[in-house]
């Protein structure tokens, strides 16, 4: 049950998307922040709070894209489906409305 919604929001992005956002918080940001003699004060809930919410809105586009290109999907990739498939077109717009 929980591969279906691994694979409608492709998790394997999210996770290197969280990883990507936190490497650039942490090294670039604060370090170019810190060079110019600003302070970095954000705390660690507010990052992960930030983090959390752009992978709601990822998660969200890609359950839109693959609600709207079913008729698509269902020639280019037959075996890779989700929505049609695991999950119902209808679900599937009901979760994009609850993450985003």
């Amino acid at each position: 049950m929980i591969q279906k919604y691994w694979r409608l929001f492709r998790g394997e992005n999210l996770l290197i998307t969280a990883l990507t956002l936190f490497l650039l918080q942490e090294f670039l940001i604060r370090q170019l922040l810190l060079s110019v003699g600003l302070d970095f004060s954000v705390s660690n809930l507010n990052r992960c709070l930030f983090i959390v919410s752009i992978l709601f809105i990822i998660a969200a586009g890609n359950c839109i894209n693959d609600c709207m290109d079913v008729i698509a999907d269902a020639i280019n990739r037959k075996n890779n489906r989700v929505i049609g498939v695991s999950i119902s077109k209808q679900k599937g717009v009901r979760l994009y409305y609850s993450l985003s």
